[in-house]
């Protein structure tokens, strides 16, 4: 009787210690998880920041250019031409 009761507790210490194992290791995939999506998260929000900027400084690129055209057209009548344009 008494080595039976000293396998049930060897028995209980094996599967709490497997059962300790499985949860960490279930708890530290779920960490490693987090931490990887959370990068990705960053790396998307500075991805988009930079795209919006680079948007931003076209659309201004491009209504300078066209102010400038329209501008130039106003005063002169005919946009600007190289002399060597001019027959």
């Amino acid at each position: 009787m008494e080595i039976e009761k000293y396998k049930e507790k060897g028995f209980v210490l094996i599967m709490a210690i497997i059962l300790i194992v499985l949860i960490s290791s279930a708890i530290f995939c779920y960490y490693v998880k987090y931490i990887k999506l959370k990068r990705r998260c960053k790396k998307d929000i500075q991805k988009n920041k930079a795209y919006y900027i680079a948007n931003a400084g076209l659309e201004m690129f491009y209504s300078a250019l066209i102010q400038i055209v329209c501008t130039t057209i106003d005063t002169r009548g005919t946009p600007d031409r190289d002399k060597s344009d001019l027959p």
